[in-house]
């Protein structure tokens, strides 16, 4: 005989969505972008679910939600509910926001619960970024009462709201199988395996983290916890370019090329031409060259090439391989 879901059973649920979405940020970490992870973290605020701290500067606080009642769906009234003994979900996200006005973090709420039709605030998401701020640019039919309900709860005016709701990113209706499916993709992109097993290493790797009362973890840490993981490899040599952005871990190719210095900007990942365009041919194709003559001379054919690069660059190292 079954009596429903038992509460501790609902918080096991609970806590293995939080910890497989982790794990899928945590993967983030071998894009070379990411500094540190928190989870639980205290600097987040009410939204302290996991926190990405990019090398940028930026970072990125998200709230989890998960609910075992697909009946339940997400609404204004949802997101103004005060929760027993303390405050909504919402004043919560604001108070965040309202703190750090020289470097707002984006906040994001992730539940598995779909938008309640006809909502007011939820019919105004907005698929390509997940937030209403182009309908409330654009005055959408409803978006005056979101704004006016949001902003008669926080006790602040419809301006401010709406400049505060422009800065928050609904993720709805993302379902544990799809979030497992999701960090299963990003194990591949990074190397690791990516099956059953290896996902379900990943969530305990996190797990151990929550219990042992780690609230931050390095990106290096990230890696090394991974290791276990990686896909056994044939290439018995690598080569790694670093055009976009440093590698987290150029020691461990056996050549390294380091052209970021080349590219001026001040912001990561956005350099498209080098500072002198006499570059390409006068420093970075003899460098290719050069590793590709060592790379040869060393391993044979089997070369694991890796780095953050334009499109045209991978063509190019392809062809130096060929060579």
């Amino acid at each position: 005989m079954t009596g429903g879901l038992s509460s501790s059973g609902a918080r096991i649920r609970g806590d293995e969505y939080q910890h497989t979405f982790a794990w899928y940020l945590a993967l983030e970490a071998f894009t070379g972008n990411v500094d540190r992870l928190g989870i639980e973290d205290p600097e987040a605020g009410n939204a302290d679910d996991v926190t990405v701290y990019e090398k940028s500067g930026k970072w990125r606080c998200y709230q989890l939600k998960y609910s075992t009642d697909s009946s339940r769906s997400a609404d204004i009234a949802w997101l103004t509910k005060s929760k027993s003994g303390g405050q909504s979900m919402i004043r919560g996200f604001y108070e965040l926001w309202q703190s750090r006005p020289e470097n707002r973090p984006e906040i994001i709420l992730v539940t598995n619960r779909l938008p309640a039709p006809g909502d007011a605030l939820m019919s105004m998401i907005d698929g390509e970024d997940n937030t209403v701020a182009r309908h409330l640019r654009g005055a959408k039919p409803g978006s005056a009462e979101a704004c006016r309900r949001i902003a008669e709860h926080l006790g602040i005016d419809g301006e401010r709201a709406a400049s505060f709701l422009s800065g928050v990113q609904f993720n709805l209706g993302f379902r544990k199988d799809d979030l497992a499916e999701s960090a299963k993709s990003r194990m591949r992109a990074a190397g690791l395996r990516s099956d059953d097993d290896a996902l379900r290493r990943g969530v305990e790797t996190v797990r151990g983290w929550v219990t042992a009362g780690k609230r931050e973890i390095s990106a290096q840490e990230v890696m090394q916890a991974a290791r276990h993981l990686q896909i056994p490899s044939t290439h018995t040599a690598s080569l790694v370019v670093q055009m976009i952005d440093r590698d987290p871990d150029p020691e461990s190719a056996t050549i390294a090329l380091d052209w970021t210095d080349s590219f001026p900007g001040s912001e990561q990942g956005v350099g498209c031409l080098p500072s002198d365009p006499a570059s390409w041919n006068g420093k970075f194709r003899p460098q290719l060259r050069n590793a590709a003559q060592r790379l040869r001379r060393a391993s044979g054919a089997h070369v694991l090439v890796r780095g953050q690069m334009r499109l045209p660059t991978w063509f190019v190292v392809g062809t130096e391989r060929e060579d």
